[in-house]
This record gives C-alpha cells, structure tokens and sequence, in this order.
C-alpha cells in the first residue's frame, strides 16, 4: 500500500504503471485477507493514479475509485482515509463539474481532519476552497476560505500552505482593483 501510495502521487517517484501494478496485486490480496483498510487505500492510490494521468475517462475512474475508498472507508469507521480521499474528491468533482458534490466533500473533509487534529491537511482543504471560489468569483468566500488557511499555517509553519494562501489573497486584492495590497499579499501577515 505504501509503495502504492508513493508511485501514485505526483512526485519525483511517480510511475502510474508501477502503482496500477501493485495496486491490482493489492487488491486481490485485500480481497483474500478480507482486509477492508488496505482495499480502501488502494482504491484511493488507483484515485491518484487516475488524477495524475487525467486522460479523457480517467476523472471518471478517478471518481469511482475514490467514492468506493471513502464507502468502504466509512462502512469500516476509517476516519482518516475517509478524510483523505474526500479532499482529493474534491478536486475530481470540481474538474467533472459537480459543485454540489465538491463542496459536501470539502465540508466533510474539513470536519474530520479537524477532529483528527491533522492541521496540515485541514489547511489544505481550506487552500483548495480557497482556490475554487475564487475561480467561480466568490471573492469574499475565497478570502475567507484563504485566511483559515493561513491563521492555520502560520500556527504550524506549513509553508506550503502559507504560499497557497498567499497567491489567493493576491488574486482577490487584484479582482477587486486594490493592485498594490495584492503584490504584498504573499508576506506574512498582511492578507
């Protein structure tokens, strides 16, 4: 699974063919062992594998793969991987034109990674909401969405995330003709 997971991101050791191997081998393992933890990750690597090739159809199987981790995911109370698999759904759903369904995923994924305390991933849902309204022009729910991002990286030193917020609020200072906060909006403290 773990090899699965680092073959299936992309990432310098990306290798869809590798990870759609194991992933086939893992499966019918899981399937034999009546493993429900490993099935769910596995799908969720085989996810990542199709977003990453993100060829005509493969959103669709991403879909798929995706909802069958967060069922069996939620049938087996696997909160994390629950969580997991919900935030990269909501990136599929936001491609495949399915906003209702992206922002019931976004919700419940925020949720869980609150309650699991995982704050690196909880201001990454908040970075990719961030993203999201602002392309569909909600710039006041994307600037929102960009300071629960960074209030949260700030307090980790997630610099990753403190950048992705960064970017937004110059995109929403910019949108709303206030050109100079934008160009400071990436240094800290100043939204």
């Amino acid at each position: 699974m773990a090899r699965g997971t680092v073959h299936s991101t992309k990432a310098p050791l990306y290798d869809e063919a590798l990870a759609e191997a194991l992933a086939a081998e893992g499966l019918a393992l899981a399937r034999d062992l009546g493993d429900r933890t490993a099935a769910a990750r596995i799908n969720w690597n085989l996810m990542l594998v199709m977003l990453g090739r993100a060829r005509e159809g493969d959103l669709n199987r991403a879909l798929g793969y995706g909802e069958a981790s967060v069922a069996i995911a939620r049938e087996s109370n696997l909160r994390e991987q629950m969580a997991l698999a919900l935030n990269d759904l909501v990136m599929i759903c936001n491609t495949l034109a399915l906003p209702e369904r992206a922002s019931a995923a976004a919700e419940e994924s925020r949720q869980l990674f609150r309650e699991l305390g995982n704050l690196p991933m909880l201001a990454d849902s908040y970075g990719q909401a961030s993203y999201r309204l602002a392309r569909s022009g909600d710039l006041d729910g994307a600037f929102a969405a960009a300071t629960e991002c960074r209030q949260i990286s700030e307090s980790i030193g997630n610099l990753w995330n403190l950048g992705s917020s960064g970017v937004v609020f110059g995109w929403v200072h910019t949108e709303r003709g206030e050109v100079g906060r934008g160009s400071l909006a990436g240094s800290p403290g100043s939204p």
